[in-house]
């Protein structure tokens, strides 16, 4: 095994090792929901939640959590233009959405809080959010161990999907069941 082999696997060592952490610090947990059949979800122009399933179309508060609107009929989704229409207010501009047909929400902010998935043994995976100036890697240079400033949110066989709204100051991840709300504090 290589040197570079060797510290890899210390990384992920280090990573699959830390606890999770259900509310990282620089972040409020807001919500769970469970939703059966998630196609996809997507924020609109106010980051609410607009979450696509077999069971047709939900509208989210991300700063309460609750459900705002409800079609069991309809789900307003186009899966080859991956997006819907919020079924709630059917004029506005539709949402660009993320899901089992694709597409992607941040994994960035502006203000440099990221998410990224590790895997070990696929396809179970961590998802990590780190902080601004950190790195998994360290900093060799800033004399800083790896993986500082990171934070485990979850261990899953599947990630539906991950991201933060346009803004950054929403962190959504969803499995195969549950959709998770985070909002960032200020």
């Amino acid at each position: 095994m290589s040197k570079h082999e060797e510290f890899l696997e210390k990384v992920v060592q280090k990573i699959f090792s830390m606890p999770i952490n259900s509310e990282p610090a620089g972040w409020n947990y807001v919500n769970c929901f469970a939703v059966a059949g998630l196609y996809a979800i997507g924020f609109d122009s106010s980051e609410n939640l607009v979450v696509v399933s077999s069971s047709g179309q939900s509208i989210v508060d991300t700063s309460t959590g609750e459900r705002l609107y409800r079609n069991r009929d309809q789900s307003g989704y186009n899966e080859k233009k991956l997006e819907a229409v919020p079924l709630d207010k059917p004029n506005r501009p539709p949402v660009r959405m993320t899901g089992l047909g694709g597409g992607g929400l941040r994994t960035l902010t502006d203000d440099g809080w990221k998410l990224s998935i590790v895997h070990k043994g696929w396809p179970r995976g961590r998802l990590i959010l780190q902080e601004p100036n950190s790195s998994l890697f360290g900093n060799k240079f800033k004399d800083r161990d790896y993986c500082f400033g990171s934070h485990v949110l979850a261990d899953k066989l599947e990630f539906r999907v991950f991201g933060f709204s346009e803004t950054g100051s929403v962190l959504v991840w969803s499995d195969e069941v549950d959709v998770r709300i985070y909002r960032k504090k200020v």
